[in-house]
């Protein structure tokens, strides 16, 4: 049945607070009985089930009762919410308050219109329904987010997304909006130390009205991770793209300073815009065949994520980990950021009690990178420091704000970024929609050991 027994013993918690607060609120002390009852910060708001809006439109001259709710009973329906999206996993489709308004809906109509049973049979109707009717009202849109962009002097598509010049959008949107919509979205794209010259296209297939936005940006950010990880792996800096939502890169610096009571001043410049052109030049003769439907599929499940466990949710995860870790300003929680990316790659829930976390760490890592760039011994030296400074970090050995010496994170976030690279083919050889199954990355990452040559046991 689509309500469980929690549910219904939920829904009936719920039933039996509406009859009591209701009778408590219709004496003739309703002002005092309020506030004893609604004694929170934000009193009685949000506690009022109301007929639905299709319910009033269909007989307008209607009476219909209010159901009052206690604060205990209005969490009761976020629990059952939550119950359910995870259940059904509805969790890319709906957020829980969401689902909880077309719940409340419901909940009227089986009350008050339908007076139906209160059993599980019932219930489950009206969970049914719920989803009916908020799958009914998802659709699906197009977002277009400003972006930095720099060096790139045409349109480029990537999976179902596109990367587009700022005149086209504009000219596209000047005939549905008045002159003043217009300049100040013109005026935002020129607002940054670089104009956004670019916009990022993405589709959104049907979810519900909040998660729409949520999800655009996640697939935003997603494929500025993707580009991310080559602008790595082609040793040029990140910085020269950026999406309007996130902090823009800062290229230039200026302080003063003050020595023997001499003031001086320093302006910099981090050059960040330098081989930017140069990168997509080398990304778009990359883009093709093999690594292209790899990318493209990648993007595709991100956008519309399977029920079950995939092992391309570990690329997807693992490339937001990698974008994430290059905004961060702390060099040591950088590491621990692109550790953490890797992690999502090669660890098994049966590498936890196995006493070999680290080395089968090192030797997974240094084999994704060594299998298409060679150097074996050289990233497993550097897969080994990077995951020593990571625990460090995490388990509080090590001292982030005394550390003296300067962390190189050059060679972990370009290990990670090969090793990702090496990921995508290396998972599509077992297909993308493979099940998040240990015994088969197991047996995937043994044979690739076993080639590249890595050990396999602590000497």
């Amino acid at each position: 049945m689509s309500a469980s027994k929690l549910d219904t013993v939920d829904f009936n918690f719920i039933m039996a607070e509406c009859l009591r607060v209701g009778k408590r609120l219709s004496g003739d002390n309703i002002m005092e009985e309020h506030k004893l009852e609604y004694n929170g910060p934000h009193g009685g708001l949000g506690m009022m089930i109301t007929a639905p809006a299709r319910i009033q439109l269909k007989n307008k001259e209607g009476n219909y009762p209010q159901l009052h709710l206690s604060y205990a009973a209005h969490d009761r329906f976020f629990d059952i919410a939550r119950r359910q999206i995870n259940s059904k996993r509805l969790g890319s489709h709906i957020t829980v308050s969401e689902f909880v308004s077309f719940l409340m809906d419901e909940f009227y109509i089986y009350v008050i219109i339908d007076d139906e049973t209160d059993d599980q049979r019932g219930y489950s109707r009206l969970v049914d329904r719920t989803i009916k009717n908020a799958f009914k009202k998802m659709d699906s849109e197009r977002f277009y987010f400003p972006m930095l962009a720099l060096g790139l002097d045409h349109d480029i598509e990537i999976g179902s997304a596109k990367i587009v010049c700022r005149n086209t959008i504009f000219n596209m949107a000047k005939p549905f909006f008045d002159k003043e919509i217009i300049n100040g979205a013109d005026d935002f794209c020129d607002s940054g130390e670089f104009p956004y010259n670019h916009f990022l296209i993405v589709n959104v297939t049907k979810r519900s009205n909040k998660l729409r936005a949520r999800v655009a940006k996640n697939i935003a950010e997603f494929i500025v991770g993707i580009f991310h990880v080559f602008s790595e792996h082609y040793n040029i800096s990140h910085e020269f793209i950026s999406l309007s939502f996130n902090s823009v890169p800062r290229y230039n610096g200026f302080y003063f300073t003050n020595k023997n009571e001499k003031l001086d001043y320093n302006f910099s410049s981090k050059g960040k815009v330098l081989w930017s052109d140069v990168f997509w030049s080398k990304f778009q003769s990359d883009f093709k065949d093999d690594l292209k439907n790899i990318i493209s599929k990648l993007i595709e499940m991100a956008l519309d994520p399977s029920s079950d466990n995939l092992i391309s949710d570990r690329l997807v995860d693992s490339i937001y980990m990698f974008s994430s870790s290059l905004y961060d300003k702390d060099k040591a929680f950088r590491v621990v950021k692109l550790t953490a990316a890797l992690e999502r790659l090669v660890s098994l829930t049966t590498d936890k009690n196995s006493g070999i976390t680290t080395l089968n760490f090192k030797n997974r890592v240094a084999s994704l990178a060594a299998v298409y760039y060679g150097d074996l011994d050289k990233w497993m030296i550097i897969a080994q420091k990077m995951y020593d400074m990571r625990s460090g970090i995490v388990h509080g050995s090590s001292s982030i704000y005394r550390g003296g010496n300067e962390i190189n994170t050059n060679e972990y976030s370009k290990l990670a970024a090969r090793a990702i690279i090496s990921a995508c083919f290396g998972f599509s050889s077992l297909g993308l929609d493979t099940p998040d199954k240990d015994k088969i990355l197991s047996d995937f990452y043994k044979s690739l050991e076993y080639h590249c040559g890595a050990n396999t046991k602590e000497k």
